[in-house]
């Protein structure tokens, strides 16, 4: 992986996908950026965490077991909390599957299988206050 000079401080983020492998290599793309991100490994643990803790950025899987990313995020939604930025993470990249992913509540989207350049970019518009350095 490529060293990264772009730095985030006080992060607080979650990771919510159902795949092992996925999520250790997001886990890793973001600690390689300072971000040590929570986990769930479906949409009705990132509930019960979004809940207790405030995130700044959520990245929700769409296709899970029990709760889906559609239905998380709605439920996310209507908690009385300080409202993080949700991302979704998603392999369809239609219109019509952005178009769902924001009516439920979404605010962006990454494809998926993730790029890590796209993930660093996304982080930066979405976090810019949070950034330490940049790349030069």
């Amino acid at each position: 992986m490529k060293k990264f000079e772009t730095k985030f401080t006080d992060v607080k983020m979650l990771i919510v996908e159902d795949y092992d492998f996925s999520m250790e290599i997001l886990v890793e793309m973001l600690r390689l950026m300072g971000i040590e991100p929570d986990t769930a490994k479906n949409g009705e643990e990132a509930i019960e965490k979004a809940k207790i803790k405030k995130y700044d950025l959520i990245l929700m899987d769409i296709l899970m077991p029990k709760v889906d990313g559609y239905e998380a995020t709605m439920s996310i939604r209507k908690l009385s909390i300080e409202q993080p930025i949700i991302t979704a993470l998603t392999a369809s990249v239609q219109e019509e599957d952005k178009k769902k992913c924001l009516d439920a509540g979404m605010n962006d989207f990454l494809a998926k299988p993730m790029n890590i350049d796209a993930l660093e970019n996304h982080l930066k518009h979405h976090l810019s206050s949070k950034l330490v350095n940049r790349n030069i």
